[in-house]
């Protein structure tokens, strides 16, 4: 993290001026996060620095500047990108001060809207400013905050009243700046804050970290919800289960059945073979696991190609044999399976015959 000192010094026409600072929380720079982040790129803009430069400018300039809002003391002046408010400053005269900034954001859509307390001190509030952040509503000054929220959010007598989200409480403040979106960019401390705080200038020191707080809705929203969420977990769990094997019954063998055609016999290779392909296809249709229960078939028994070709560790499987498995195993009569040896549990390539448990549906996503 980085915090950017700002340090001006006054012209003897400025020197009894109100000492104040901005302190900004910025999150935004303009670049993506992840992989797609590159600083060799100019950065997207609105960002934060920008918007940092655009309240500087303001600052210098607030005689210059047209408010969009100014009533009783307070002052709005905003910024648009593209029909779309960015950024608004809620700025106060001499004789009130900001002492807090709730942020509420209604359901099904409904534009966020901030609720700005103002006044002389924490205990005399004077006035409370409604200040829309999207739409055609112009900001206004609320006598019944109560009666506002529940026609806002479209409450009934018996519901509760809903939790804001605070952007800023605990000492006054002349100015501040917030995002389109409600979030708080910075805020203009007093000198005499700053001393008595023994001139800690870390930003996150006076700009609160909202939590996030549940969005209320209706009771049938709610079951709405559940029942939609259950409905998704379902089916997740159904299409695990087209993955998975049926349950084996106890007169089954353990071992998936070498597949075998329509008619009952066992599959053959196709095509024409010669005498050296065929006896290699002999020896590997040999590799079963006998069963003592004539009724229960023979189930596939792992082989390497050494064997086949009746070889030794440190002799070389010939080049037919080699030919001849992978040409069987393009026709899907054997496929490869690794297995752990048990005397050093190392894994350990192998080849075996084609079972039933080896064909896919084909089960789509």
């Amino acid at each position: 993290q980085t915090h950017l000192f700002l340090v001006n010094k006054p012209i003897d026409s400025e020197a009894n001026q109100l000492k104040e600072t901005w302190l900004f929380h910025a999150q935004d720079d303009g670049y993506g996060s992840g992989r797609s982040r590159n600083l060799t790129e100019d950065p997207a803009t609105p960002n934060d620095l920008s918007r940092i430069e655009t309240v500087i400018d303001w600052w210098r300039a607030t005689n210059g500047a047209q408010p969009w809002f100014a009533q009783s003391g307070l002052s709005l002046f905003r910024q648009e990108i593209n029909d779309a408010l960015d950024l608004l400053t809620i700025d106060t005269d001499q004789s009130l001060s900001i002492q807090r900034i709730d942020l509420y954001r209604p359901p099904s859509g409904a534009a966020q809207f901030l609720i700005v307390t103002a006044g002389a001190d924490q205990q005399s509030v004077t006035n409370r400013l409604m200040i829309p952040l999207a739409g055609d509503d112009s900001p206004e000054f609320v006598s019944d905050l109560e009666q506002l929220l529940r026609d806002r959010y479209e409450l009934k007598a018996k519901d509760p009243l809903p939790t804001p989200i605070i952007l800023h409480q605990g000492f006054p403040l002349h100015s501040s700046v917030v995002v389109g979106n409600g979030r708080l960019l910075g805020i203009c401390v007093s000198k005499e804050l700053i001393q008595n705080r023994h001139y800690e200038l870390r930003p996150d020191s006076y700009i609160l970290q909202p939590a996030e707080t549940a969005e209320i809705l209706p009771p049938l929203d709610l079951l709405n919800e559940i029942q939609e969420n259950s409905q998704q977990l379902q089916q997740r769990v159904n299409r695990l289960l087209d993955y998975l094997e049926p349950m084996r019954h106890t007169e089954q063998p353990l071992l998936s059945p070498i597949l075998r055609n329509e008619s009952g016999t066992r599959v053959q290779p196709f095509g024409m073979l010669d005498a050296e392909q065929i006896a290699v296809w002999r020896q590997i249709e040999g590799q079963t696991i006998p069963t003592e229960d004539p009724n229960t078939p023979s189930a596939a028994k792992p082989f390497q190609p050494r064997e086949i070709d009746g070889v030794g560790d440190a002799d070389e499987v010939s080049n037919n044999t080699n030919a001849t498995i992978d040409l069987l195993e393009k026709m899907g009569l054997i496929v490869p399976v690794t297995y752990a040896i048990p005397d050093n549990n190392n894994p350990t390539a192998f080849y075996r015959l084609t079972t039933e448990k080896d064909l896919w549906d084909g089960i789509a996503e």
